[in-house]
């Protein structure tokens, strides 16, 4: 999926994306991460307070206590919030949507 805004074309990650960059955060990969990587870390920042501002090592270490069922909600939620700001024009281009917030 793509988010248009402010003219610029920005990758909405899908689950499987949400799930790769979680693993690299549970086992604390410490390489660069991707633009739409980053997104996710914002995002999971945003849907799960507990990390709001936790460095992505203590990320890392919450994620790998959390269970499978956790796992799969809160992988959910990212994806939930993710497409939100993607807005009503899910898989489409949107003409002149607002630029997303720095989180």
């Amino acid at each position: 999926m793509r988010w248009a805004g402010a003219g610029v074309q920005l990758d909405v990650p899908d689950e499987m994306a949400i799930v790769d960059t979680f693993t690299r955060l549970i086992f604390a990969d410490e390489g660069d991460y991707s633009h739409s990587e980053l997104q996710v870390i914002a995002a999971l920042r945003i849907v799960e307070p507990n990390m709001a501002v936790d460095d992505m090592s203590a990320m890392g270490i919450y994620l790998r206590t959390l269970g499978v069922a956790e796992m799969l909600r809160l992988v959910a939620r990212v994806q939930q919030y993710l497409s939100h700001l993607q807005g009503p024009a899910l898989g489409r281009r949107r003409a002149k949507s607002p630029a997303p917030k720095a989180y």
